[in-house]
């Protein structure tokens, strides 16, 4: 059984620069999870179908080399900040279509993170649970 104090002191830490950067590792990689299942089950991040391909509707939409896919990285993280870019260079012309292409948003946009939102509150959660428990 854990005592006052030990709670107490796992409490205060939750503040920490150490704790906040696992956080943010922590919901860096949910972020990655999410934007592969969007792949997975050819979605945006609102779970809106994206829409098929005109020329080849029965191939994978957006993922018939996985290099798209595969090019979501986490370039920085630090307490209470993580960002996730692409390195291919038509990654902006699905999330946001072109004169000749439907957009297929991989990524949320603004403020509303869609389905990202309950994932990441998910994951957030389960981290808190983890240190208040001291498993972390």
């Amino acid at each position: 059984m854990k005592t006052v104090m030990e709670l107490a002191d796992r409490i205060s830490s939750i503040g920490s620069a150490t704790f906040m950067n696992a956080m943010s590792e922590a919901l860096a990689d949910e972020t990655i999870e999410q934007i592969d299942q969007c792949f997975r089950y050819e979605r945006d991040p609102y779970g809106r179908a994206w829409e098929p391909l005109k020329y080849r509707p029965s191939v994978s939409i957006l993922d018939l080399t996985h290099k798209l896919r595969n090019s979501f990285r986490k370039i920085e993280v630090r307490p209470g900040r993580f960002i996730i870019q692409s390195d291919s260079e038509y990654a902006v012309h699905h999330q946001y279509g072109t004169k000749t292409m439907a957009a297929r948003k991989i990524v949320p946009d603004g403020n509303d993170l869609g389905l990202f939102g309950k994932a990441l509150q998910d994951k957030a959660t389960a981290v808190f649970e983890m240190k208040l428990r001291g498993l972390r």
